[in-house]
């Protein structure tokens, strides 16, 4: 199947990946640009509606795209459109004669969180990391915050290039203050920057969830911050 793209009046041919045979046909024109590598693209057939498109222009950019639908196709299964976003295809063509690779993805439209929300958008980051990692990857990048987009009343996790396996040695939640988590290093990092005593001044009380590693476990209290993307208009 294809990826017929409509592009700044010119129309582009991208054959889909023929690794992966179940890739739909689409066609679509793209709205937005959000950075020299990500689209925001619009569907003009049964498929329509906002999609999101990662294009790699040269051999490295392609590997490391390859690779992350590799994820998609693969450990990410299980965890589409909970936690990671719905994966649609990767597709190849040529863009002014040079070989481009472009991957479609569901869009996830994020917008502005409300005060009384950044607590359930909090514990959603957690269960996001807790559940990328259970499925046997670590993201190796979720620290500055840009790689978490709210859609709906859940959040994704994007951007799985620098991802790897990972066996993961769970974590110790923090429920009292002075106290450090322990474990898995990536897991400790959101604790500390998402956890109860992460150091943010909103007052919203803390809630609990279970850890979904192992029965038994105790309950993890969720703090407070939260970085989403703005939808466009």
């Amino acid at each position: 199947m294809s990826l017929k793209l409509h592009w700044d009046g010119e129309t582009h041919v991208f054959d889909a990946d023929p690794n992966n045979p179940e890739t739909l046909h689409f066609q679509a024109t793209v709205k937005i640009r959000l950075n020299p590598s990500v689209f925001i693209v619009e569907g003009d057939n049964e498929h329509g509606g906002y999609a999101a498109l990662k294009m790699a222009r040269d051999e490295n950019e392609i590997g490391y795209l390859e690779k992350e639908a590799s994820l998609y196709t693969h450990e990410l299964v299980p965890l589409q459109g909970k936690h990671v976003p719905g994966f649609y295809g990767l597709f190849y063509g040529h863009v002014l004669g040079s070989r481009v690779a472009c991957m479609l993805l569901e869009f996830c439209p994020g917008g502005k969180i409300e005060v009384c929300e950044l607590e359930e958008m909090n514990r959603q980051v957690m269960l996001a990391g807790i559940a990328l990692h259970k499925a046997g990857l670590i993201h190796n990048d979720l620290l500055d915050g840009h790689h978490f987009i709210h859609s709906g009343k859940s959040v994704r996790i994007v951007d799985f290039s620098l991802a790897m396996p990972h066996k993961c040695l769970s974590g110790t939640p923090v429920l009292y203050e002075g106290a450090n988590p322990m474990g898995c290093r990536e897991l400790m990092a959101l604790e500390n920057a998402y956890g109860m005593f992460s150091g943010d001044k909103i007052p919203v009380a803390n809630r609990l969830f279970a850890n979904p590693f192992a029965e038994g476990m105790p309950l993890h209290r969720i703090g407070q911050r939260f970085v989403g993307m703005v939808m466009p208009q």
